[in-house]
């Protein structure tokens, strides 16, 4: 009720195209695509020298891995010590990414 009445106060204040701005800035500050995890997500990298941390190659594209998952943990996902640096084959062997491939095929 309380975000419907902010929503139609905006909308009548600002009109529709700064509505739709606003909800932009909430969707885009809020997950993987925030500026929160872009800066995580780079610590970790250059913690971990840019090496995959199970099988030690270094060079090439390299995925942040959720030990604990992104999903099932919300208060861990920018905790630094919950993440590690995999190569992408590494990363596909891990019991949460088969578990999400299993559920997004």
């Amino acid at each position: 009720m309380l975000m419907e009445a902010l929503f139609n106060s905006l909308l009548i204040s600002l009109g529709l195209i700064a509505v739709i701005a606003v909800l932009f800035l909430v969707r885009t500050t809020s997950g993987r695509t925030s500026y929160e995890w872009k800066t995580v997500r780079l610590a970790v990298l250059k913690r971990d020298n840019y090496t995959c941390q199970k099988c030690g190659k270094v060079g090439g594209y390299f995925e942040v891995h959720h030990i604990k998952s992104w999903s099932k943990y919300p208060a861990l996902r920018f905790t630094m010590s919950n993440l590690q640096t995999l190569c992408s084959n590494c990363h596909q062997q891990t019991d949460s990414y088969k578990y999400w491939k299993s559920k997004n095929n």
